[in-house]
């Protein structure tokens, strides 16, 4: 099993992993489940076996602190 995750990274960062990752069979979201990760800059991704733990660890954890620090 194989996964990713990490907060504000640039397009260029991340485009070519993700594809890497999808092409492969992987699944890429950011920490909401959408496709916007290049456009905000966080990532999630991995296989599709432990994928979606992450994305709930993201969605539980990341991103409650990433909608507060929003508000400051």
């Amino acid at each position: 099993m194989d996964g990713f995750w990490e907060i504000g990274l640039k397009a260029w960062d991340i485009a070519a992993g993700s594809l890497i990752i999808k092409e492969a069979g992987g699944m890429v979201s950011d920490f909401w489940g959408e496709d916007d990760h290049l456009i905000n800059g966080n990532i999630v991704g991995g296989a599709p076996s432990i994928y979606p733990f992450l994305l709930e660890q993201m969605k539980k954890w990341l991103v409650p602190a990433l909608e507060a620090r929003k508000k400051q």
